[in-house]
């Protein structure tokens, strides 16, 4: 996966990769307050 692209702009990638991982951690963080929510 050598894209010129990502070489020229290594900001776009990393903003990528922390979007990716903030919609991940916040999608968890959902489910363990539902289940805990529906839980009690």
């Amino acid at each position: 996966m050598n894209d010129p692209t990502e070489q020229r702009e290594p900001a776009t990638s990393f903003k990528w990769v922390i979007i990716t991982g903030l919609t991940v951690w916040t999608l968890g963080a959902a489910m363990i307050v539902w289940s805990r929510f529906f839980s009690n």
